[in-house]
């Protein structure tokens, strides 16, 4: 299925998806709305790691984006800051 915008809170995560990540162990979560953070919330990982990206109306989401994602990206940034944080994060 293709996942988008307008159905990500809708899809389903299929049992053979399951079955093929279920010996991992991570899972990171990346998205641009606070509703984002739900994509993972039924997948069976040890450790999950948000990204949050906040690029409107930042002033008045910023609380409640820190509240939710691990990470908080509001300057535009690329999925190098991502990757960076991910690098850090296991040294």
């Amino acid at each position: 299925d293709i996942i988008h915008s307008m159905n990500k809170n809708a899809i389903k995560v299929s049992d053979e998806f399951l079955e093929k990540t279920k010996d991992k162990k991570y899972a990171i979560v990346i998205g641009d709305q606070l509703s984002d953070i739900n994509m993972a919330k039924y997948l069976p990982k040890k450790d999950i790691i948000s990204f949050g990206f906040l690029e409107a109306n930042v002033e008045e989401s910023k609380k409640m984006f820190y509240d939710s994602f691990d990470v908080v990206l509001t300057e535009n940034e690329s999925f190098d800051a991502i990757k960076k944080v991910l690098i850090e994060r296991r040294k």
